[in-house]
């Protein structure tokens, strides 16, 4: 297990002892289906974000849930941020090597770029948005802080039910 993996299976953990996942929601791409996304964005991705997807890539529990970042539809992902920058009349601003793994709401995208090592610089454009904003230095460490903002996300939940009288879910 390289240190990707190891960063990877932590995530997985915590989203498991947090209540955020069970195992069983955590369902991973097999190496064909890699090589297949990897064919289709035509870019070699890298190792960090192939280890998400060797454990997470088709379902990661409650992380991600609203937006498109898995497997099955993220090559289509690709054609959605180009489209959704020509609509905005922002054509051409994303890098050429960028990979979008994941968008949300049909107007904020999230990417790396693939030509910026094993565990790349993650930046976020909004479709009103003229240039990128970097918001980790690196992938595992955006995947790490994403885990934790959706741990601290529950408690607020439970918080707020809890003050406010409403059913414990989960």
């Amino acid at each position: 297990m390289d240190n990707y993996d190891k960063i990877v299976e932590s995530v997985a953990a915590t989203l498991v002892a947090k209540g955020l996942a069970r195992p069983s929601e955590l369902v991973g791409c097999t190496e064909d289906e890699i090589r297949q996304l990897e064919e289709g964005s035509k870019f070699r991705l890298p190792a960090a974000y192939r280890s998400f997807l060797a454990r997470m890539g088709k379902s990661a529990g409650r992380m991600f849930v609203g937006s498109d970042a898995f497997f099955d539809i993220l090559v289509q992902v690709q054609a959605w941020t180009q489209d959704m920058l020509a609509e905005a009349g922002h054509p051409g601003i994303i890098p050429p090597d960028a990979f979008t793994f994941l968008m949300h709401g049909g107007y904020i995208v999230l990417f790396f770029r693939t030509s910026e090592g094993d565990d790349p610089l993650v930046y976020r454009l909004n479709q009103s948005d003229t240039v990128s904003i970097k918001i980790a230095d690196r992938f595992s460490e955006f995947l790490v802080a994403e885990a934790d903002r959706c741990v601290a996300m529950r408690a607020m939940r439970a918080e707020f039910r809890k003050k406010h009288g409403l059913d414990e879910r989960k």
